[in-house]
């Protein structure tokens, strides 16, 4: 299964709205609920989420559910929380996005960011 990094964002976002920490599953609208968990248990290898994990008794997909953001996923989705960064990103790296590591599209997220700002301050590089 390729990485969706248009399903990453949403299932960051979605957890970073809710408003307590009860350990709960992760449904996002439009996607299959098997390929949601497979994403969600990646992102928990990956350390984003905080999560609980049980292997289901037949081998199949494991019952995941998800207590909060970890503070990396918060930087995470914080450089890519704006849709003008995320749009920006999505159409210079189009398909390849998903082959890209999660830091570098991080990085890109921050540096896109961080030139909105100097825009919006009137800064310039010299």
């Amino acid at each position: 299964m390729k990485r969706d990094m248009e399903l990453v964002r949403e299932i960051l976002l979605h957890v970073e709205s809710r408003k307590d920490a009860k350990p709960k599953a992760v449904r996002i609208e439009g996607y299959e609920d098997p390929i949601v968990v497979q994403h969600v248990e990646m992102l928990l290898d990956t350390k984003l989420l905080k999560g609980l994990k049980s292997l289901s008794g037949s081998g199949g997909l494991p019952h995941i559910t998800v207590i909060d953001l970890t503070w990396s996923g918060h930087e995470f989705i914080s450089a890519l929380k704006n849709k003008t960064v995320w749009n920006r990103i999505k159409t210079k790296f189009g398909d390849q996005l998903a082959e890209l590591p999660l830091p570098v599209i991080k990085e890109a997220g921050i540096a896109i960011l961080k030139e909105m700002v100097k825009g919006t301050l009137g800064f310039s590089d010299s």
